[in-house]
């Protein structure tokens, strides 16, 4: 019987019960029969577990894990070690899916024997209001290894909208970080199956729904702050253990970790931002002098700025982040 699942769905739940519904039975009409659905509720205190047990009750694909409150990253380990796919997916509990999703991804990974299968998305704000996101820098429909295109590792982590090969991600030992609690815990696991993948292959269609809200506009909890530089830190520590494979992203991993920082740094709470200055310019400072020459890192002119002033002055980033962030405000005003 565990042969005959062909994608193992993970959908790890908090508080979900405004869009669950909607994601649940996106992921019912799949036209791929052969899949199961391994729901992981994380504590949640409101009816998130009650709409799933109704739904797992007429329904003998669905799977329910009720687990006490541990975080992202502790919710999809779980559902990985008790799923039964040849591959493996992830849907986020507010997000929902076309119907044909795993079936076009399932079919090219059968097809071409991918490590990663993956599409792009829709960011979705409303019926009435779709963008769609295609990542036009990449080329699609093509197999190849990610690190001999490293175009790859800039783009949107959105680990939810692939599916990964079973047998690579146990041989490679890939988890995600299980930092309780945490924010960005996509991050280290997106770098490290783009780091040992040796087929990837992306289509350009748009068959997820990624749901816009402004429930995570800012981050609150101390506990949090600081979640993106362990992310960072399991990051070092996986290309560290390929010399020639680090020798090939090393010096586009800076620019990489700036545009991360940049963002939980303006996602931050205010009385957090000092502190989280201080620990960027540490680490980077550190990187600089021992590890990555900062010289050498193919910076834009933007990146060089905002480098030089991390480095050397940080006290001056609010400064230069509420800058930029009226230039881009005023570049996508008149975009739109």
């Amino acid at each position: 019987m565990e042969n005959n699942i062909k994608v193992s769905i993970l959908v790890p739940c908090y508080n979900s019960e405004k869009y669950i519904k909607k994601c649940i039975n996106s992921i019912l009409c799949q036209t791929l029969n052969d899949i199961e659905i391994i729901c992981i509720n994380d504590g949640s205190t409101d009816n998130t577990l009650k709409i799933l047990q109704s739904f797992e009750k007429n329904n003998s694909k669905i799977k329910i894990i009720d687990k006490k409150n541990s975080g992202y990253g502790a919710s999809l380990n779980l559902g990985f070690s008790i799923s039964k796919g040849e591959y493996i997916g992830i849907v986020e509990s507010d997000d929902f899916i076309e119907k044909n999703m795993y079936e076009s991804l399932y079919e090219n990974a059968k097809k071409y024997d991918l490590d990663i299968s993956r599409c792009c998305f829709n960011y979705y704000y409303s019926d009435e209001y779709i963008k769609e996101e295609h990542f036009d820098f990449i080329e699609k429909n093509k197999i190849f290894r990610p690190i001999d295109n490293l175009s790859i590792f800039f783009q949107m982590p959105s680990l939810w909208c692939s599916i990964y090969k079973r047998t690579f991600l146990k041989k490679n030992n890939i988890k995600f970080l299980e930092t309780p609690g945490a924010s960005y815990q996509d991050l280290s696991f997106c770098f490290k199956v783009y780091f040992w993948a040796q087929r990837y292959m992306q289509t350009n269609e748009c068959l997820l729904n990624y749901r816009q809200t402004n429930d995570s506009s800012s981050v609150k909890s101390k506990g949090k702050v600081f979640c993106v530089n362990k992310e960072w830190e399991e990051i070092f520590k996986t290309v560290k253990k390929d010399t020639s494979l680090y020798n090939k992203v090393k010096n586009i991993l800076p620019i990489i970790q700036l545009n991360n920082y940049r963002w939980n740094y303006i996602r931050i709470d205010k009385k957090y931002k000092s502190d989280f200055l201080k620990k960027w310019a540490s680490e980077w400072n550190y990187l600089n002098k021992n590890e990555i020459n900062f010289n050498k890192v193919p910076f834009n002119r933007k990146e060089k700025i905002e480098s030089y002033i991390i480095l050397n002055y940080n006290f001056l980033y609010p400064l230069i982040s509420s800058i930029y962030t009226i230039k881009d405000k005023i570049r996508r005003f008149a975009y739109d």
